[in-house]
């Protein structure tokens, strides 16, 4: 590091002092001519002849200067300049010319960012949901932190004991059971959800229904909702497969709901893969994987209306301190609440 540090400096001094530079560059290059003329004078040539031979031996002394600068100074940065200094040379020389270039960028810049901020704001930005700018993500990290680490289902429980500044809160979990409806098991990208999950989202089944809150209980969570895709692939797309009973797992599930054609759903990293079944998730304070350490669940929420993630963060940061206090043996003392934009974390 000294070493470079030491480069940078010797470099740095030689860019401001250009003209010292050329100085000490033309002394050591005559010091060179004057060393390799006296050997030629001692080996009998003549002055002329020897000081002739010694340029010879030497080489291009333009190229060898302009290399040994080139090696001393920011030769990137000084091309850069020259650059620069020889268009401001032409655009003086043509102002017209100049004053058209100059207009030509500046709109073709101008047109590409405003179509730019109409593509993101549009396309790359927005959420297949209803009213996206109200949901978030919740987790465990901080305010700063884009991918918060998971939520137990003990913690989001202990939440809901006090006023929370979400009109709902939903969790999930990536599922990867096998199906072996033909016979042949054939693993399913899912995700296991609580029952308010797609209400959270603002989406609705094409075809059947949604979760019920009774069925998204230990003993009766044996019910599927299934992507449009998965449906046509495996059901040819009849609207008789409401009520039919596929096996995950070796357990026969109950499909209740088709979701619509443009539905997307949340990425996850569990399986890797869009979902293409989802079943509740099947808990409560009973089981064993509710535990308020257990925290493998991940949370999205839905904003009330006209509450922003600012106030919701200062909201919930209140409600945790409240909760570590009540369950000190349960949460880290200094246990904080990430909050952020499910468009920013999409």
């Amino acid at each position: 590091m000294p070493n470079r540090a030491k480069q940078f400096l010797t470099r740095l001094r030689s860019f401001f002092q250009r003209d010292q530079l050329d100085r000490d560059l033309n002394d050591e290059l005559s010091f060179h001519i004057s060393q390799r003329s006296e050997k030629n004078r001692a080996a009998g040539m003549d002055d002329a002849g020897a000081r002739h031979a010694a340029n010879r031996q030497l080489g291009n002394a333009t190229q060898i200067k302009e290399h040994t600068r080139r090696l001393r100074t920011f030769s990137a940065f000084e091309d850069a300049l020259q650059d620069l200094r020889y268009g401001a040379r032409m655009l003086r020389k043509s102002p017209g010319f100049a004053l058209i270039a100059i207009a030509t960028l500046a709109l073709g810049i101008g047109v590409n960012a405003a179509i730019f901020s109409v593509v993101k704001a549009v396309l790359l930005d927005s959420l297949p949901y209803r009213q996206p700018q109200r949901l978030v993500t919740v987790g465990r990290g901080s305010d700063d932190d884009r991918n918060p680490t998971n939520v137990s289902f003990g913690e989001v429980n202990d939440w809901k004991s006090h006023e929370l500044p979400f009109e709902q809160i939903s969790l999930y979990q990536g599922w990867t059971p096998a199906a072996t409806g033909d016979g042949t098991p054939r693993m399913v990208y899912g995700l296991r959800v609580t029952q308010n999950f797609f209400d959270t989202l603002g989406v609705a089944p094409g075809v059947g229904r949604n979760f019920a809150p009774e069925e998204d209980r230990p003993d009766r969570w044996r019910v599927a909702v299934l992507s449009y895709p998965y449906w046509v692939r495996q059901f040819a797309a009849d609207k008789n497969a409401i009520g039919k009973m596929i096996l995950l797992d070796q357990v026969p599930f109950q499909i209740i709901g088709i979701l619509p054609p443009d539905f997307k759903s949340l990425s996850f990293d569990d399986a890797g893969s869009p979902p293409d079944v989802w079943a509740p998730l099947g808990y409560d304070m009973s089981v064993d994987d509710a535990c308020r350490t257990c925290q493998h669940l991940h949370a999205v929420a839905r904003l009330r209306d006209g509450v922003s993630i600012s106030k919701a963060r200062a909201e919930m940061g209140t409600i945790e301190s409240q909760v570590v206090r009540e369950f000190p043996n349960d949460y880290p003392e200094h246990a904080k609440v990430s909050i952020q934009s499910l468009r920013d974390t999409w």
